[in-house]
């Protein structure tokens, strides 16, 4: 939208607003809150749809609305060039009445709203842009301004917003402003909430963008006396080194979110802690190398700690498992040693426990136990924990998986990979778990002795999953038949396992929803019998097997085959590109598989990685292969091919890993291979002769 078009939209929203200000009794104009949270629409009429379309449902939640719409934003495009060209008069003619007022406003409002979407998607189509004009401080009653999940381009947080003093709200959040953070926002001191959210594109979040808030102070904040809500996410705060005491100084603060935003300091204890209403605290993705603070035990209405990837070292301090409200503890990603606190187990509140990626040791048996015994009066089934979630993977925990696991009914996720676990799994373990949805158990290098899973055929899941991942877990040796019936599973991994079974006929039409399959390192024997894929396969793996037959490539969205190290014989199928249009990976090595490598091949413009050694495969190498330009990892050692190395080999600008040993290749090795050579070059020279000049 043109500057223009935009102030004048912006004049038009503030007439708007000033003409239909409502006067209380004694003659007071009333604050003016412009939001669309929870709104209740009613159903527009013939001039609405004159005016706008049909812009407005029936009714807006939060925006999940906007799924079941025409297209999410509510067709912006249309509003703004139905908006452009409509006067003032034009508008304020049309508020004869509250509710025809309210339509008009909040369409209006679709310039300067953050669109709540529950699949959010930032694009320069959708979102606002430009300056925002200084015309806001007409809406002298405004209380409630929210400009979030825009595109601002990186200026500045206006000045002027700190002289609209009527506001409780204000919300700025992945707006992408940058730049300093205006000290004329302590002059909203009604403010009970307030996100300034700076977007970044880095992926890696200790590499901050260009494009970034940040302060030199955070002395201002004091002037907020009734602020509820601070967020200042990936806001850069590496020049505060006092950012708690500042904090510390809100005694209304009830969430505080500063993840990513450069602090290095963490106080171990203080004098005294003044927000005491804090029920969340979110502190990730910052380098605080420190140990978890004693005065976090302290604050006794904390429902939710987040200190994931903070480099905090030590041992878990006991007075964590004091804060009985806890509902949500995050502590992932950090160097903590030690065992977990048999106080953990009053915490009966707590629905998400995530600690994996640790160096946490010992057994979890005493952590559970209580767990299970925690009384619960609003579940149905009396003695309950309300643990959800469980994540306590990459860690050294060690021991047996106590049995007292399957009384936490509650669970939906429970990953306990990577640990020295030891012992036997029964159905006692899963009795109650019957809301379970995630189940992830493996083990690691240092475990002692071997995990077992000992359940009959016979035996009935009480849970029905939707992810599974068992890694080193003794389950054959014959194919678990409870399998068979998790019907609403999309990603099964079962890998050194001890099957050695033969692959169920009935497998792929049992689960037909997997999107990743991983069956490897078992001894899985017989033919790969013909299955239809989901449309949203992407991944599958049969390697390290005992498996026979033609090679099991059937018609699918696959982007990653591995079906290396097994006895799968015969031709690579001439239709390959056909039948696996969107192939990125494939790993045929240590097989017998004879022929040629198929012309088709090279028309799998996706491929990066081909991996063929070790089998019988003979001739040429195609011409096709020329458009295999996204290759990076191109393996064909210990076959028959023959002939010159193809010239195209030097369009390969990506390859990493080349390897072309014992083969029957001749001719000359060329001059350009030394020039761009891959990381990793194996061939065998005698073939050649001299490098050609």
């Amino acid at each position: 939208m043109p500057p223009t078009q935009l102030r004048f939209l912006q004049r038009s929203i503030a007439g708007a607003c000033r003409a239909a200000t409502p006067q209380r009794r004694d003659g007071a104009s009333q604050p003016v809150v412009l939001q669309m949270e929870h709104v209740q629409w009613p159903k527009p009429d013939k001039r609405d749809q004159n005016l706008a379309g049909d812009l407005v449902p029936e009714e807006v939640d939060d925006f999940e609305a906007v799924e079941a719409g025409k297209s999410p934003g509510f067709e912006i495009e249309k509003a703004r060039e139905v908006l452009a060209v409509t006067t003032t008069q034009e508008m304020l003619s049309s508020l004869t009445s509250k509710t025809h007022f309210l339509r008009l406003i909040i369409i209006m409002l679709i310039q300067i709203y953050l669109f709540r979407m529950k699949r959010w998607k930032l694009t320069t189509s959708r979102a606002l842009g430009g300056k925002i004009s200084s015309s806001l401080l007409d809406l002298k009653y405004l209380s409630y301004l929210d400009l979030s999940l825009n595109n601002f381009d990186g200026i500045n947080i206006p000045k002027f917003l700190g002289s609209l003093e009527s506001l409780t709200y204000l919300n700025l959040s992945f707006s992408l402003f940058a730049g300093v953070i205006p000290p004329h926002l302590w002059n909203l001191s009604r403010l009970q909430y307030l996100d300034l959210h700076s977007f970044s594109f880095s992926i890696n979040f200790y590499n901050f963008s260009s494009q970034r808030l940040e302060v030199e102070s955070l002395e201002w904040v004091n002037a907020f006396p009734s602020l509820k809500y601070l967020g200042m996410n990936f806001v850069n705060l590496e020049k505060v080194p006092n950012w708690f005491h500042a904090v510390n100084m809100l005694p209304s603060l009830q969430e505080l979110h500063l993840v990513g935003c450069g602090l290095v300091s963490l106080p171990h204890s203080v004098s005294s802690i003044n927000f005491t209403l804090l029920s969340a605290l979110d502190l990730s993705y910052n380098h605080f190398n420190s140990f978890i603070p004693h005065w976090l035990s302290n604050v006794s209405g904390l429902s939710t700690i987040k200190l994931k990837s903070t480099l905090l070292r030590g041992t878990l301090p006991v007075g964590l498992g004091h804060l009985t409200n806890l509902r949500v503890l995050n502590l992932a990603g950090n160097n903590l040693i030690g065992r977990i606190p048999n106080s953990f187990a009053n915490l009966c509140n707590l629905q998400a426990l995530y600690m994996y990626s640790n160096n946490i040791n010992g057994e979890i048996t005493e952590f559970v136990n209580g767990l299970s015994q925690c009384s619960n009066s609003s579940s149905e089934d009396g003695n309950l924990s309300s643990l959800q979630a469980l994540a306590l993977s990459y860690n050294q925990l060690n021991g047996t998986i106590p049995k007292s696991i399957g009384k936490l009914s509650m669970l939906v996720s429970l990953d306990l990979t990577e640990n020295s676990w030891e012992g036997v799994l029964t159905k006692a373990h899963f009795q109650n778990l019957t809301r379970l949805k995630s189940l992830r158990l493996s083990t690691n290098l240092n475990a002692k002795g071997t995990l077992v899973l000992d359940v009959t055929h016979e035996w009935v899941p009480p849970f029905q999953l939707e992810s599974i991942f068992l890694s080193k877990v003794q389950i054959g040796p014959n194919f678990p038949a409870w399998l068979k019936i998790q019907n609403k599973l999309n990603f099964l991994v079962l890998d050194n396992a001890g099957i050695s079974d033969t692959i169920p006929h009935g497998l792929w039409k049992s689960c037909p929803n997997v999107t990743y399959w991983s069956l490897s390192n078992n001894k899985l024997r017989g033919k790969v019998p013909y299955f239809q894929f989901h449309p949203l396969a992407s991944y599958f793996d049969l390697c390290y097997n005992n498996l026979e037959g033609p090679v099991p490539l059937f018609h699918s969205n696959l982007r990653v085959i591995n079906l290396g190290n097994n006895m799968f014989s015969g031709p690579i199928p001439k239709n390959i590109s056909e039948l696996l249009p969107k192939l990125s990976w494939l790993d045929l090595s240590s097989n017998s598989i004879t022929g040629r490598i198929p012309y088709a091949i090279g028309m799998l413009k996706e491929l990066n990685g081909l991996i063929l050694g070790n089998n019988s495969l003979s001739g040429k190498l195609p011409h096709s292969m020329r458009h295999l330009s996204s290759l990076n990892v191109l393996s064909l050692p210990q076959n028959y091919l023959e002939g010159e190395l193809p010239s195209f080999f030097r369009n390969y600008r990506n390859l990493k890993s080349l390897d072309l040993g014992g083969n029957k290749f001749s001719g000359k090795l060329p001059a350009w291979m030394g020039e761009s050579s891959p990381y990793l070059l194996r061939c065998n020279p005698s073939m050649f002769r001299k490098l050609e000049k």
